[in-house]
């Protein structure tokens, strides 16, 4: 699904011919990187959305079926996008990118002014956004997985909607996070996102990039494909893409600006 190569200095490739041609000796190193979505078996226990209720996190009742009354009429099948920057306020969000803003307003996106966070740091405030359950430390991330033995106290709504619900599920973030108590640490079970997770850890570059792009180009484009495989034709099925955006882990408080660009286009 995702792969790299590296030129070497005073090397140049030549896609057509496939050999590497020799050049001056003050050739730059490049990187080049290509992804593509191969749609995988997908099984499931096939229930309506009807069928599933998500309540608040102080009710056990998290993930039950609804009483009988509510599955007499199933509901269609959603596509869901969810675009996680992580970590930016409200206010900086609106300042750093304007056109992302600009765009989820004129479209009438709800926005949640109440919504605020449960933990002190990135893990236990996405444990609770995905899952309707808070971390009780954290450390805890790291062995709340996707695993069958956690499945019953703990279930990730990427868990959800690919085996209750039949959906093509993809997680990823644009970056190379591997043993941190960030989302990606818990190595998601969803249909996608691995091996773009092993493309970020190719080759690095700031600010957050991979060859002639930024990480956050590379992963948008790889939404982009996953989208389209599964909108339409054979492969077609409801789909979910959970996209989390990094690039803001630094202290200057300006590399989220670059989000703004990719983003806006990507939503329009």
């Amino acid at each position: 699904e995702a792969a790299c190569i590296r030129i070497l200095n005073g090397f140049t490739y030549r896609k057509k011919t496939l050999f590497m041609e020799r050049r001056g000796t003050q050739a730059k190193h490049r990187v080049t990187c290509m992804t593509r979505i191969i749609p995988q078996p997908h099984e499931h226990n096939q229930r309506p959305l009807s069928s599933l209720s998500f309540r608040n996190s102080r009710d056990k009742s998290l993930n039950k079926p609804a009483s009988k009354a509510s599955t007499s009429t199933a509901s269609p099948s959603i596509n869901i996008l969810s675009i996680l920057i992580d970590p930016i306020s409200r206010s900086e969000f609106q300042r750093s990118l304007p056109k992302t803003s600009a765009i989820l307003a004129n479209n009438g996106f709800a926005n949640f002014t109440k919504y605020t966070v449960v933990g002190d740091n990135s893990g236990p405030n996405q444990s609770a956004l995905f899952s309707g359950m808070p971390l009780k430390h954290r450390d805890g991330i790291k062995s709340s997985s996707s695993s069958q033995k956690n499945q019953k106290s703990h279930r990730w709504i990427w868990d959800v909607l690919r085996q209750d619900l039949g959906y093509a599920t993809l997680k990823a973030e644009d970056g190379c996070v591997a043993n941190s108590n960030m989302m990606q640490s818990i190595n998601p079970n969803t249909t996608h996102g691995k091996a773009l997770h092993e493309l970020f850890c190719f080759d690095y570059e700031r600010p957050n990039c991979l060859g002639s792009l930024g990480m956050s180009e590379h992963l948008i484009s790889y939404a982009k494909q996953f989208i389209t495989m599964y909108s339409s034709g054979k492969y077609k099925l409801p789909w979910e893409a959970f996209l989390s955006f990094v690039d803001t882990h630094e202290d200057t408080m300006t590399l989220g600006k670059l989000l703004d660009e990719p983003l806006s286009q990507f939503l329009e």
